[in-house]
């Protein structure tokens, strides 16, 4: 298990993408765990649990308590999990300042843009709608949710940067996209992306 905390700020592009998230400074306490993970189907039921008020079962309590205090605080909750390879819950405090200090921005479309082509590798539908927002920027988009996709399409030498989930579905791992793509020209580099917390990558041993 991982426990760690930040300072970020999130953007307005962020807030939009979640209904109860205000743009602003925040503190993120954050807990991960390598375990047996959340199917989707559930995952959504947690999320509704925090708002059962009637449900005096212990732990569906003990949630209902976190989501208060988390609203007190103008804060908002955010779970990300895969299944056979752990969860992380991110609850993102606001702050009492006006600015997190040395906070992370999430969410910043800040930024020149271009035209280059991005090979966005994610098979959850929410997230590959959020990275396909880089179109908006002025950037091409390839989509390549997962087994062999997103080889063959670093193997026709037209991406200019491939923007990866870290765990993917099925054998292929965003490790082994970027391994690829050091092969496939000279040069290129890769973008990771996870909705776990970059200790947990580490640590974790997932990259």
């Amino acid at each position: 298990m991982t426990i760690e905390t930040g300072n970020v700020v999130l953007e307005e592009h962020y807030a939009r993408q979640s209904a109860d998230a205000k743009p602003g400074a925040y503190v993120l306490p954050a807990v991960s765990d390598t375990g047996i993970g959340i199917p989707v189907a559930i995952l959504e039921r947690v999320r509704t649990v925090f708002h059962d008020q009637g449900d005096r079962q212990r732990n569906r309590t003990r949630l209902s308590m976190v989501y208060g205090f988390i609203r007190q605080s103008n804060g908002h909750i955010k779970i990300y999990s895969e299944v056979g390879h752990g969860t992380t819950g991110s609850f993102i405090c606001r702050e009492a300042e006006t600015t997190a200090r040395g906070g992370i921005r999430l969410g910043d479309r800040t930024g020149p843009g271009g035209n280059e082509t991005v090979l966005v590798v994610e098979d959850d539908g929410w997230y590959v709608i959020s990275s396909c927002s880089v179109r908006q920027l002025g950037y091409r988009t390839r989509l390549a949710g997962n087994g062999r996709k997103p080889l063959a399409a670093l193997g026709d030498g037209r991406i200019d940067l491939p923007l990866t989930d870290v765990i993917l579905p099925g054998a292929l791992t965003g490790k082994q996209v970027a391994d690829a793509a050091s092969g496939s020209g000279p040069g290129l580099k890769v973008l990771f992306m996870s909705g776990y917390t970059e200790n947990a990558i580490v640590h974790h041993g997932r990259l």
